[in-house]
């Protein structure tokens, strides 16, 4: 359940935004003392198929089916011409188990980060991740090592790029955004967004502009000589992962308040991994469709 806490925390610390020509211009407005929340809901099923030295599916099947709910706030330490400081914080983190029951988490909830952000709204700094390592290793040197694998900083730093830089430099109809999305021991994404505004609606009475994009993604392996490929558990030695699905993610943009209203996304990812545990090396073929929806709290 740690690792699957520590994963959500990686997809959450921050979100998402939008633009339009002859409208008012989208962008995130901060005001030292500010403060806002956003919860997640997102639901993960997964199935790997373990594979023959033929490349057949041999009858084995691990099948995950997890949902979780997190609710982050952020509260502006610090607001000048050259940026913005944003405190970043865990409220809450739950998780439905396999008999249905929800469990808080309570080893990630309470965590606290800053965010460091230029005039460009570019995350510049992140802080708060070595304590936070700390505090769910204690004084476990090898968990500590572990945990650096499984979750590098370069992960949430990622996170916050995603959440604050994704706006359009000027008013345009569309727009397009590239990162890359680092996971540990499992490799990287390549992803790139692109963009659409599709004008204004209306949202439980609150006037917002609607953003649509299309995501595309590449998938590589780890590097087996970075720090993560030497720690981790396990580690993906050979792979292919494409995306199956023909969905948009859609955004609900407060261009008055400056703040994110909604977002929901819906992701199939299909391939096969080979993967080396110890000295054993596994074969499977994999199937994933992850569901996130985001909604600015009251």
């Amino acid at each position: 359940m740690l690792r699957d806490g520590l994963l959500a925390l990686a997809l959450t610390v921050g979100l998402v935004g939008v633009s339009a020509q002859g409208q008012t211009p989208l962008a995130w407005k901060f005001n030292k003392g500010d403060s806002f929340r956003l919860e997640t809901v997102s639901t993960v099923k997964q199935s790997m198929k373990l594979l023959d030295k033929d490349g057949k599916p041999e009858g084995k099947e691990v099948v995950q089916d997890i949902e979780y709910t997190i609710v982050v706030s952020y509260k502006v330490l610090d607001k000048t011409d050259g940026g913005v400081v944003l405190e970043n914080k865990v409220d809450s983190m739950k998780f439905k188990n396999p008999n249905g029951a929800i469990v808080a988490d309570e080893k990630v909830q309470g965590a606290t980060f800053k965010i460091t952000l230029n005039a460009k709204n570019e995350v510049t700094a992140l802080d708060g991740y070595e304590e936070f390592m700390k505090k769910l290793a204690g004084d476990d040197s090898n968990t500590l090592k572990t945990l650096h694998a499984v979750l590098p900083k370069e992960v949430l730093m990622r996170s916050a790029r995603e959440a604050f830089g994704f706006l359009p430099e000027k008013p345009e109809k569309t727009w397009t955004r590239e990162f890359k999305a680092p996971m540990g021991p499992l490799g990287d994404l390549d992803v790139k967004n692109v963009y659409k505004d599709e004008g204004s609606e209306t949202v439980s009475g609150r006037t917002v502009q609607k953003i649509t994009y299309d995501s595309t993604v590449t998938y590589s392996p780890p590097n087996a000589q970075t720090p993560a490929g030497a720690q981790a558990p396990f580690r993906v030695v050979k792979g292919e992962l494409k995306r199956t699905d023909q969905s948009k993610g859609t955004i609900h943009f407060d261009a008055a308040a400056g703040r994110l209203v909604a977002l929901n996304q819906n992701i199939k990812l299909k391939g096969k991994v080979s993967l080396v545990l110890g000295a054993a090396k596994v074969d499977a073929e994999l199937d994933q469709d992850q569901k996130t929806k985001t909604t600015l709290l009251k």
